[in-house]
């Protein structure tokens, strides 16, 4: 049925193929490693299932849609779940921040405000990503700039149970880790928010915000949450926005929704883009310690950024140091 033509990417897992569809169009095929023990293939084998299951019911702008899903026997003879979905030649967040620097300050909004906004419609479905990172974002073209989050191999929705974990296993990548899943407590919507926040930092630093170093001191960092200063010169206003959703307790974050503008936005009137209406936006106290009257993606829509320029090619994957401790990370085929 799908012919395929070579390997996009693998990991410990499992593997992405290039392939062509009946209709001749291209795709990518998502399927099982055959390597690991028994109990690691099995724990694999429930994690693309529950992929499948996530993404079965979703069709978000900015989050990579299901297009079939294939059962079908493995070399081994063991059943194996194949995930087919559209193929996006731009690459990944990572492959471009490390191929041509920092994302150029005037085309910040364009990543964040279509993340913001698939992550608020996961949210309102129950549906927590819980690995947002640089290489968890593709883009449709190679030149093009449309977002979409992928691999929801170690998502969680309020509808499955989640039993592929202990309660304290640490899932995704450290250098964008909220610090209470680095502290192995549960992920929650705010932990989605502070992966975000960390890519996007990531995005226009070129540097992994927990920085660089051991997994154990990175880690050390993540739980703790001891974020890289953002670079001199950084506009104030998406300092603040960067930093509020990086902050240490969940409370304190800002939701995906009350930093989108527009009506998909949940603070009363959104946060318009323009510098003049912002004064009139409602402010949002729900939480303690921080007023959105004059940040959110309004700030980073109409700002610039100017930030230092660090070479994120001397990085290996998502700047992990060695060898990344996401079993799920799936790395660049050769």
């Amino acid at each position: 049925m799908y012919e395929v033509i070579r390997p996009i990417a693998a990991g410990h897992q499992g593997q992405v193929d290039l392939a062509r569809a009946p209709d001749g169009s291209l795709v990518a095929l998502k399927r099982l490693a055959v390597d690991g023990t028994l109990a690691e293939r099995d724990v694999a084998r429930r994690r693309i299932r529950r992929e499948a299951e996530l993404l079965r019911g979703v069709q978000i702008d900015g989050v990579i849609p299901l297009l079939d899903v294939i059962d079908e026997l493995s070399d081994t003879g063991d059943p194996e779940l194949v995930l087919v979905m559209p193929y996006l030649p731009g690459g990944s967040l990572h492959d471009r921040v490390s191929a041509s620097g920092p994302l150029p300050a005037e085309r910040l909004s364009e990543l964040a405000v279509p993340l913001l906004g698939a992550l608020a419609a996961l949210h309102r479905r129950g549906i927590v990503h819980r690995d947002v990172k640089p290489s968890n974002v593709l883009f449709d073209a190679v030149e093009g700039r449309r977002p979409c989050l992928i691999d929801f191999g170690i998502g969680i929705a309020r509808d499955f149970t989640a039993g592929l974990s202990s309660a304290a296993a640490m899932l995704g990548t450290p250098s964008f880790i909220a610090p209470e899943r680095a502290r192995g407590e549960a992920a929650t919507p705010a932990s989605d928010i502070y992966s975000l926040g960390a890519t996007l930092r990531f995005a226009i630093t070129g540097m992994p915000p927990h920085g660089v170093g051991d997994i154990v001191s990175v880690v050390g960092r993540a739980a703790a949450g001891r974020v890289e200063p953002l670079p001199p010169g950084t506009d104030p206003r998406v300092v603040e926005v960067l930093d509020h959703m990086c902050a240490l307790d969940p409370a304190d974050r800002p939701t995906a929704a009350e930093l989108l503008p527009g009506p998909e936005g949940s603070a009363v009137r959104g946060l318009p883009a323009p510098a003049a209406q912002v004064a009139d936006a409602a402010p949002v106290t729900r939480r303690r310690n921080r007023a959105l009257t004059t940040i959110g993606a309004a700030a980073l829509l109409v700002v610039g950024i100017a930030t230092g320029v660090v070479a994120a090619t001397q990085l290996g994957g998502d700047g992990e140091p060695g060898t990344t401790a996401a079993a799920d990370t799936l790395d660049p085929a050769p």
